[in-house]
């Protein structure tokens, strides 16, 4: 009997607790879950882990070492990070904390292993690192000085890394109430600083009454017996909740969000959420300038610099405004499925054909060609039964598929034969043949509510002679349908972010009847030998009417009789 592969392994090396706060290894669950959803075993490495933080990754079933006898980011923490590496067997080492600088980079990339940071505010001027990733907003397209030239950079929202538990709830069904009754609270963690204790405060100088707030309290506050008093005298309804797992059924239950600069704004973008924001660490203000720059939350201002009435006098005219919201597509909940792709190197993949349609004997070889480059694919016909993947490719497949089940995979592509947005709708290449065309063009988009209105990731044309048969024509759109997936999947997952909207006016084709393959007798075979050979001689064969009756016209190529 063949012994089974031994499980992929990769660390994690992030720390929690005291002023490093909890968002490193909260971000880095999010990860390992990812991992763990293509088999890949996680395993956690800390100097520094407040107790919650331990007993939450021990509840999410994930392993964590405590390093011994050194500091954050010094030789020995290098040191007995690359001796567990080699005594676990893990191929990545991911690392996730800002003490983690450019000697440390080079001490753990050792010989078999391969380092990927986790990058923020640029808190090295140069990197010595396999990937960079920056989850951040307004930071797409960032180039960093590496000296590794053979890294890689994975920039910008499409990389954002929230858990798992985003993916299992809707986008919000309907915009929250304004002004608003309902106020979520949330500083992180650990908030040393009582930003919380500030907000509450707040809210009781403003003009606002019988607010329903429910504050989230992390279990490395050290300022819970406060809290609970201020709440239980407040002038409004104040709800704390300590040791919070299900963050999304409380972005759905705000109106609005009071939270600090992290990396949470990630999460009540996700929802929609208008929100205000406390800058309360250093490494916080990039986001908070970028949240600014698009309009998408109220900057209170910074911890320290701020007081109960000042904070108090922007909420209250902030409630008067328009509200502020992040809406999606900046941010999905599939970040983390990205980068454990690139971790990965092989993508988890379904495709949805119709199940008569014409593609599918090549699907086959296709899906042959994927599994040999070692990729995992599953192959349906009906969308709603494929399983959670990184691409669903709708390959010849003419249901419109929800939202809720693209919501499943992290992306759902659509190969369109017409120059988007012109030649929307059914058929494209057929009616451009019957047009005159010879070169038709194809695209690779994003599948949208609407058929065809999606962003586009690749082009390319498919070019005929002219005088192809309906087999040829099929031959020559399944390889320029094939080419563009195989790119997409080559270039997983940076081109995720090349996404390009539509511009221009649109246009729509029908979509083809029976009587559209209708031969007009009058006319000569040359006059209509498009609309003969685009006819399917089983399903759509040509015909005429002639004295009364119909009949079936069928073409098929031949040798020339001599």
């Amino acid at each position: 009997m063949t012994a089974a592969s031994p499980k992929k392994t990769v660390l994690i090396r992030a720390d929690a607790g005291g002023l490093l706060g909890s968002g490193h290894i909260m971000r880095m669950i999010a990860l390992a879950q990812a991992l763990r959803q293509r088999d890949i075993k996680a395993v956690f490495i800390s100097v520094l882990c407040h107790p919650s933080m331990r007993e939450r990754l021990q509840k999410e079933g994930f392993r964590h070492v405590l390093i011994e006898d050194a500091e954050v980011g010094d030789t020995r923490d290098a040191q007995q990070t690359i001796a567990l590496a080699k005594e676990l067997g893990g191929e990545w080492i991911v690392l996730d904390g800002y003490h983690f600088d450019l000697p440390y980079q080079k001490q753990v990339r050792t010989p078999g292993f391969k380092v990927a940071v986790m990058e923020d505010n640029d808190h090295c001027e140069e990197w010595y690192a396999d990937l960079i990733v920056n989850q951040n907003l307004g930071t797409e397209g960032k180039v960093y000085q590496n000296t590794l030239t053979e890294g890689k950079a994975l920039t910008g929202c499409h990389f954002t890394l929230l858990r798992e538990e985003f993916q299992a709830y809707p986008e919000r069904e309907k915009a929250p109430a304004w002004p608003p009754k309902r106020i979520l609270v949330t500083m992180g963690g650990v908030d040393s600083d009582d930003a919380t204790g500030l907000i509450l405060r707040s809210l009781e100088v403003t003009e606002l009454t019988n607010l329903e707030v429910k504050v989230i309290v992390g279990g490395g506050n050290p300022n819970e017996a406060g809290l609970q008093k201020a709440a239980a005298k407040s002038k409004h309804r104040v709800e704390l909740l300590v040791n919070v797992t299900d963050m999304p059924s409380l972005y759905q239950w705000a109106d609005a969000a009071i939270t600090a600069g992290g990396s949470t704004c990630y999460e009540w973008m996700r929802y929609g959420l208008p929100a205000a924001v406390v800058t309360i660490a250093n490494n916080q203000e990039p986001i908070v300038e970028a949240l600014i720059q698009k309009e998408a939350a109220l900057s209170l201002g910074k911890i320290g610099h701020l007081n109960e009435t000042a904070a108090a006098k922007q909420l209250q005219e902030w409630f008067k405004e328009a509200p502020r919201a992040a809406t999606n597509p900046l941010v999905d909940a599939h970040g983390a499925r990205r980068v454990a792709a690139y971790l990965d190197t092989k993508l988890i993949i379904s495709i949805a054909s119709a199940k008569d349609s014409w593609i599918n004997p090549s699907i086959k070889k296709f899906i042959q060609t994927l599994s040999e480059n070692g990729h995992e694919v599953v192959w349906v016909h009906n969308a709603s039964e494929a399983p959670p993947s990184d691409i669903l490719f709708l390959l010849s497949y003419w249901k419109i598929v929800s939202a809720a089940v693209r919501a499943k995979h992290a992306h759902t592509l659509v190969v369109h034969g017409s120059d988007l947005p012109r030649g929307r709708g059914w058929s494209p290449a057929t009616w451009q043949i019957l047009e005159g065309c010879n070169r038709i063009p194809m695209c690779l988009l994003e599948a949208a509510d609407a058929f065809d209105t999606g962003d586009i990731y690749l082009r390319t044309q498919m070019k005929l002679r002219g005088d192809e048969l309906i087999d040829e024509i099929r031959e020559e759109q399944t390889a320029a349908t094939f080419r563009l997936c195989e790119m997409f999947i080559d270039q997983y997952p940076a081109i995720t972010t090349r996404g390009i909207p539509q511009e221009g006016s649109p246009s729509e084709y029908p979509r083809r009847r029976p009587k559209d393959s209708e031969l007009d007798p009058e006319q000569s075979i040359a006059e209509q030998f498009n609309r003969l050979r685009v006819a399917d001689n089983e399903t759509y064969p040509a015909f005429f009417k002639h004295n009364g009756h119909c009949y079936t016209l069928k073409i098929e190529r031949m040798e020339a009789p001599e």
